[in-house]
């Protein structure tokens, strides 16, 4: 069965937002384009594309949740920007990034979602994942990491090399993080921060079974 692919005109956005177990692939540093692609026409027609407020938000039409439930959502968006300050996933999606740069970014992950960034730069970094869901960043550095992470998700940002961090978890979360100058970490009810780097100054608070590691 071939694919059927649809083009959107949509621009003016700088971060995006990916529900209802899409998967979403994002370039950063390109002119705006957005594809749809899925070998089930019926569900094309009902994907659901708008810009809000500067955020490309990637949906399903919210009507349609029995039939989300008996097929599951066949759909990959492709995604060129010129900049992504934020990026969020949610309900199950799929979000990959290749590339984030400025002085203020955002991951947010959320109900069993899954987002990957393979170079994060700016000069604070916010990371929030809850719900079981995963955020993860392959590369790159930051000035200032806030790294929160609740109810079993995951923050992997091993490889972000960061001056300050503060990284909170919960709930049997994890979240590994870099920190060169100062850690800040609170882990609560069976979380785990693992924490990597120089990390000078080192302020730790780990209680009802949370754990704070140095590899």
């Amino acid at each position: 069965m071939f694919a059927e692919t649809r083009t959107y005109d949509l621009n003016g956005f700088n971060a995006v937002s990916a529900a209802e177990g899409i998967q979403v692939f994002v370039d950063v540093g390109e002119a705006f384009s957005v594809v749809a692609e899925s070998d089930d026409v019926a569900q094309l027609d009902r994907l659901d594309l708008s810009v809000k407020q500067r955020v490309l938000v990637v949906q399903m039409e919210s009507k349609l949740f029995t039939l989300r439930r008996k097929k599951g959502w066949k759909i990959t968006v492709r995604i060129s920007m010129p900049e992504m300050i934020t990026a969020n996933s949610s309900s199950g999606a799929s979000l990959t990034v290749d590339d984030m740069e400025g002085s203020a970014l955002e991951l947010v992950a959320s109900s069993g979602s899954k987002l990957q960034v393979a170079r994060l730069s700016g000069d604070r970094l916010v990371v929030t994942s809850s719900s079981g869901s995963s955020i993860e960043g392959d590369a790159g550095s930051c000035e200032t990491l806030k790294a929160v992470a609740s109810s079993g998700a995951k923050i992997d940002l091993e490889g972000v090399e960061c001056g300050k961090a503060e990284a909170i978890v919960s709930s049997g979360a994890r979240a590994v993080v870099f920190a060169d100058d100062a850690i800040e970490a609170n882990a609560s009810s069976g979380g785990t921060v693992v924490v990597h780097g120089a990390h000078t100054s080192i302020d730790i608070n780990a209680t009802s079974g949370g754990d704070v590691v140095f590899p």
